[in-house]
């Protein structure tokens, strides 16, 4: 699952960095940031709406 999970991932960015190439960095590198905690933390977030995942929240404020 985690493999389809980074192909989704490649792809949101690509489609986003069409509109947006630096909100597009911003977004893929947040994510990608948040999973590498995962591993020494894997309580750090909420519990997913799937039974065994966790949700991260990302807000991107631009002010």
């Amino acid at each position: 699952m985690a493999y389809a999970c980074i192909g989704c991932l490649g792809r949101i960015a690509a489609y986003l960095s069409e509109h947006n190439p630096d909100a597009a960095d911003m977004l893929a590198s947040a994510i990608e940031a948040a999973a590498e905690t995962l591993p020494e933390h894997p309580y750090l977030y909420r519990p997913g709406r799937v039974l065994g995942t966790r949700e991260v929240v990302y807000t991107l404020i631009t002010w």
